[in-house]
C-alpha cells in the first residue's frame, strides 16, 4: 500500500467515525417530554423541541430558564427555605439543558452529513488503483463468503 493510501485508508476509518457519531446524534434519547412553554399555564404556548430549526431560540429558552433557576435560588435564600433543585415542567433544568443541546446536535448534523460526504467522495479519489482494486477484492470477498 502507497504511503499516500495509508493516510487516505486512516483518514476513511476517521470519517467512519464521525458517521457513526451522527448516527448517534439522529436517534438521541431525549430526558424530557420535548414539549416547552415559557408559560406553562398555556397549553397553546408549548412548543414542541423536535420541530425548532432557529438555535437562537433554543438559546432563548436556556436564557429563560437560567433566569428562573437564579431568581428560584435567590428567593429561597432570602426566605431561608432549604434549596432543592429548579424543577421546569416536571423535568430538572439539567435535563432541559441536555435536549436543548440534543436539539442544536440535531440541527447541525444535516451540515455535517453532507461536508462529511464530500469529504469521503474526495478521499475515494484520490487513492491508488491498486488500493482501489484491492478493495473491490475485499468487498467481494465478503459478498462470497456470506451464507
Amino acid at each position: 500500500m502507497a504511503n499516500n493510501d495509508q493516510k487516505i485508508h486512516d483518514l476513511l476509518k476517521l470519517a467512519e467515525k464521525k458517521r457513526a457519531e451522527i448516527k448517534k446524534i439522529e436517534k438521541p434519547t431525549w430526558l424530557t417530554n420535548c414539549s416547552f412553554s415559557f408559560n406553562p399555564e398555556l397549553s397553546s404556548t408549548r412548543v414542541n423541541l423536535h420541530t425548532i430549526q432557529q438555535v437562537s431560540q433554543i438559546v432563548e429558552m436556556w436564557a429563560f430558564l437560567l433566569m428562573r433557576a437564579d431568581y428560584f435560588e435567590k428567593a429561597a435564600g432570602e426566605l431561608n427555605v432549604k434549596k432543592s433543585d429548579y424543577v421546569w415542567q416536571g423535568y430538572p433544568i439539567d435535563q432541559w439543558k441536555t435536549d436543548l443541546q440534543l436539539r442544536i446536535d440535531v440541527i447541525g448534523v444535516s451540515k455535517k452529513k453532507k461536508q462529511l460526504e464530500l469529504i469521503e467522495a474526495e478521499l475515494g479519489t484520490l487513492l491508488s488503483p491498486e488500493e482501489k482494486e484491492r478493495q473491490r477484492l475485499i468487498v467481494l470477498e465478503e459478498l462470497l463468503s456470506q451464507d
